[in-house]
């Protein structure tokens, strides 16, 4: 169904939208050859009739983002270090390229740590819904913990190449005050949750019962 309706709502798509799902397909090299042979498939994905210069028009950001990420090698350039620090090659890099910006300078060994201490900030929240009795509490918590779960993997996916590039921040990460300000809003109601949230009483829910 989704295949049989997608040339009707790619029609219904904004220009921009159009252009930020047709870099992430192009980056196929299959599709781009197919694409610069068959005008009318050009026409359709980015609206010219011909695909030229992707690398430095519609998948610039991609493809640089990539190779921030793939410089980094296993340990990273170091703080403050590597081409991609020094020069403007990578556009937005302070807020939505930060992953591929600490990926340069940290390496594969960095982002495993980086990606560890999110899992357990994922794990504990899920720990707080999990013990919490009370449902309104859980549900916030399950409400918070999908919110900032969701921003990590759709910014690092984008980066990487494995979802089309939107303009979502990395929690706690990125440059930016509304954003480090919510998610920082968010942790703390997380935090209050775990703190007052009710138990129940093995104990006394035996003497109850009894």
């Amino acid at each position: 169904m989704a295949i049989l309706v997608s040339p009707f709502l790619w029609s219904k798509l904004a220009p921009y939208q159009r252009n930020r799902l047709s870099s992430f397909l192009l980056q196929n090299d299959w599709l781009r050859h197919q694409a610069q042979n068959h005008p009318s498939l050009s026409q359709f994905l980015i609206g010219k009739p011909t695909v030229t210069n992707w690398a430095r028009a519609e998948g610039y950001q991609l493809l640089h983002s990539k190779l921030a990420v793939a410089s980094g090698g296993l340990f990273g350039n170091g703080w403050c270090q590597g081409p991609y620090i020094r020069y403007n090659f990578l556009p937005e890099r302070h807020n939505d390229f930060i992953f591929a910006v600490f990926s340069h300078q940290w390496g594969f060994i960095g982002c495993i740590v980086l990606l560890l201490l999110y899992a357990i900030l994922i794990a504990c929240a899920l720990e707080i819904a999990w013990q919490n009795t009370d449902p309104f509490g859980r549900y916030i918590t399950i409400g918070i913990t999908a919110m900032l779960a969701t921003q990590i993997i759709v910014h690092i996916s984008m980066a990487v190449g494995l979802m089309p590039i939107t303009g979502l921040t990395l929690p706690l990460m990125s440059y930016g005050g509304s954003s480090l300000v919510v998610n920082m809003i968010a942790i703390g109601i997380l935090n209050n949750i775990g703190r007052c949230r009710p138990f129940t009483f093995v104990g006394q829910t035996s003497n109850h019962s009894s």
